[in-house]
């Protein structure tokens, strides 16, 4: 986990209708569903977003195993991460839509283990066609500290990248 400047870019907040959150365990989604962010991709065909939350409610640590995009168009993730975001001033410093991925986007080796009682923002960093795409969350493999169950939560923030230059239009 890493500090960030604060929120870059254009936060775009829509009505749709979406599939709930999956959760099968103690990490749990808290996003709203129907929220849509967007940014433009950078001139190397990349964007770096951290709006959903995940929450851990039960009192053991979790192991990230996995993190996939949901039912991703036109969109690859190339990188993820988890930065706190226990109140409004933690999730203010680390929440991202857009700005310089060399500088914002998830580090090569992130942080794979949430602390029991935390809730955590995450981070992804993505690879778009130039025309641009869109997903509709992130799913998160897990295990229960000292278990060999997987688990899984998906997110409910769809992510949508323009093209290099365009504006986002919702």
């Amino acid at each position: 986990m890493r500090g960030r400047g604060g929120a870059v870019g254009i936060v775009l907040a829509c009505a749709l209708t979406l599939g709930g959150c999956s959760t099968t365990g103690p990490l749990e989604s808290t996003d709203e569903p129907g929220q849509v962010v967007c940014t433009p991709q950078d001139a190397e065909g990349r964007a770096v977003i951290a709006m959903s939350v995940v929450s851990l409610s039960d009192d053991r640590d979790v192991t990230v195993t996995a993190v996939t995009l949901v039912d991703p168009d036109g969109l690859e993730l190339i990188g993820h991460d988890f930065g706190p975001a226990d109140d409004d001033e933690s999730y203010s410093a680390y929440a991202i839509v857009g700005g310089d991925y060399d500088t914002l986007g998830p580090p090569d080796d992130p942080v794979s283990t949430l602390t029991a009682g935390h809730s955590y923002l995450v981070e992804v960093g993505l690879a778009a066609a130039p025309e641009g795409g869109a997903t509709h969350g992130v799913e998160i493999e897990y295990r229960v500290h000292a278990s060999n169950d997987t688990r899984t939560v998906q997110t409910a923030v769809t992510m949508q990248v323009a093209a290099a230059g365009e504006v986002c239009t919702g």
